[in-house]
């Protein structure tokens, strides 16, 4: 059985949406992630995704959308970490750079 498309579903040898077999689509390529970054609390030197507290529990501070997480309470939130601990909390901006690994549905 010959690969599918995801999309167009046709195999890829047919296929009508111009997509090659392994190829990144433009809409995943143009995506953005925006993480606030900061060295652990505690002294560890380990620097990694800040978190909010919401009633669900710890969420980690990523979003596609820049205005989403450049929110003026979650500025206050963290600077006020970052004074009590003495620890630099930066805003981030990630770019699609390479594709790791594909998970394609198993056309079942």
């Amino acid at each position: 059985m010959a690969d599918q498309c995801p999309g167009c579903g046709n195999e890829f040898d047919e296929c009508t949406c111009g997509r090659k077999k392994g190829e990144t689509p433009e809409n995943v390529k143009e995506i953005c992630l925006y993480a606030w970054l900061g060295e652990d609390e505690h002294g560890s030197g380990v620097v990694g995704i800040k978190q909010a507290l919401v009633p669900a529990g710890f969420i980690p501070l990523v979003a596609k959308d820049d205005f989403k997480i450049d929110r003026e309470y979650i500025q206050q939130a963290l600077q006020r970490q970052a004074d009590t601990f003495g620890k630099t909390i930066r805003l981030c901006k990630f770019v699609f750079v390479e594709e790791i690994v594909t998970l394609e549905p198993n056309g079942g």
